[in-house]
């Protein structure tokens, strides 16, 4: 290779030319290594943003569903006041006697009931069962 030389602004001192094309060369494989580092950062931070955009409208929706509910139960309740209230007015309830309770008896009486059944249905199912 024929040497040909670049002065770099020191006098009597010239840079061959295959080493220059060597630098040139290592200069370009650490700025692809550098851009390849760059591309590879900006997937995984493009990845995390999706995932924590997911998580987000998956909180969104969580929170929506729990402000529906609550909506429900706060109808829910005052159904029941208004109930109460007229119950109260018609006379048919005291005001000292306990809503809950009967409430509760009547559930009770009809738990009962259900199990009955059950127990009934279980019986006739028996020897299909067995088999």
């Amino acid at each position: 290779m024929t040497d040909f030389a670049i002065d770099d602004g020191k006098r009597g001192k010239a840079i061959p030319l295959d080493q220059i094309v060597a630098s040139l060369k290592d200069m370009q494989r650490t700025q692809y290594t550098k851009e390849t580092e760059w591309l590879f950062e900006k997937t995984q931070l493009q990845q995390k943003v999706a995932q924590l955009e997911g998580m987000l409208r998956g909180q969104e929706n969580i929170n929506e569903d729990l402000i529906k509910r609550i909506k429900m139960l706060e109808f829910c309740l005052r159904e029941e006041r208004v109930k109460y209230a007229r119950l109260l007015n018609s006379g048919e309830l005291q005001p000292h006697e306990d809503i809950v309770a009967t409430a509760l008896q009547k559930a009770n009486i009809n738990t009962n009931l259900y199990e009955r059944i059950a127990k009934r249905r279980a019986k006739a199912q028996k020897p299909l069962l067995l088999k």
